[in-house]
């Protein structure tokens, strides 16, 4: 999630229980060219690679977009 997003969803009351704007909010993924698969938490409260951490210890592409994983190459 981008640090703008981060902002709004602070003073938007995210974190706080009833969580409106989490839950009105609609993430859309679109080509995958900016969302980064391990890192950006879309509509889950963790990125995969904090709810999956041996999967991603173990990826060859910690860095990849969700358009590039079907044909990572290597993080340089």
């Amino acid at each position: 999630m981008s640090a703008w997003w981060m902002d709004i969803s602070k003073v938007c009351g995210a974190r706080d229980n009833d969580s409106w704007f989490d839950n009105n909010i609609m993430w859309k993924v679109g080509n995958g060219l900016r969302f980064r698969f391990w890192d950006d938490r879309g509509l889950v409260e963790n990125s995969l690679a904090k709810r999956y951490p041996r999967l991603y210890n173990n990826s060859v592409c910690k860095n990849g977009k969700i358009s590039k994983m079907s044909v990572c190459e290597n993080d340089k």
